[in-house]
């Protein structure tokens, strides 16, 4: 399924957003997001600038995974749909550790996970404090954070801030220090997917993360630009960060 334009639309508020949006469980969703079970998953209902971004979010994972050779370590794909990243990195990855990774999404993509993706090291989960791996080595947010509720708030969790690697993937900027809502309208071959979402002023997400953690590298893929009112925004955005004393 190919996408065919993008657009955005500015709201005063993010339920005003939710209220002008179909949401995240639309079914047409399981068609165009990255499979486990496609081995060219990177290029599977995705665009070149979307597959852009993907490659530089797994550079992250590769760079906080060679921390762990010869552990075990435990991923957490916020945002993961049913698998892609996971596939990707499986193929990806030449170290010797052991790992499992663990997806939390919206009840669709962990149903149809669940239901059609049988592998012993890839589990799906609908809240991430239903998760019971001790501590969470790598977290990662896939082009979600934006799309929370409440992304503050999950970004406080104390499993998010105890975290060793957290890597921002696809996030949604805008300039300064202010938020802004908007409705995001999708219009592939097959029909349209709306969602809410939020775009995080650049440096009031940098002020949150650095209570915690550190930012050890920042990407854009510039080709990945909206307007949004009188903002430019891009969802192209990620960062790769370490816990302070890691």
């Amino acid at each position: 399924m190919k996408i065919v334009s993008v657009r955005f639309e500015e709201h005063v508020s993010f339920e005003d957003a939710k209220n002008a949006t179909s949401g995240y469980n639309d079914n047409l969703l399981i068609e165009s997001m990255p499979n486990y079970k496609h081995s060219a998953c990177i290029n599977h209902g995705s665009s070149q600038d979307e597959n852009t971004s993907n490659i530089s979010g797994m550079a992250a994972f590769l760079s906080a995974a060679s921390y762990y050779e010869n552990n075990e370590f435990d991923v957490v794909d916020i945002g993961g749909s049913t698998g892609g990243h996971y596939a990707l990195f499986k193929q990806l990855y030449r170290g010797s550790a052991k790992f499992r990774w663990h997806i939390v999404e919206t009840s669709v993509q962990v149903n149809y996970g669940k239901k059609f993706i049988a592998d012993p090291d890839l589990f799906f989960y609908e809240d991430i404090s239903e998760i019971n791996t001790g501590k969470i080595n790598i977290l990662h947010f896939g082009g979600v954070l934006g799309y929370l509720p409440d992304p503050i708030g999950y970004m406080d969790n104390p499993q998010v801030r105890k975290s060793d690697f957290i890597i921002f993937n696809r996030t949604s900027l805008v300039n300064g220090n202010s938020n802004k809502n908007f409705a995001q309208f999708v219009n592939y071959d097959k029909g349209v997917v709306s969602y809410a979402g939020r775009a995080f002023g650049m440096n009031l997400l940098h002020e949150i993360i650095e209570r915690t953690h550190k930012v050890e590298i920042n990407w854009t893929n510039h080709h990945e630009v909206f307007r949004l009112g009188s903002e430019t925004l891009c969802i192209g955005s990620g960062m790769l960060c370490r816990r302070k004393g890691l």
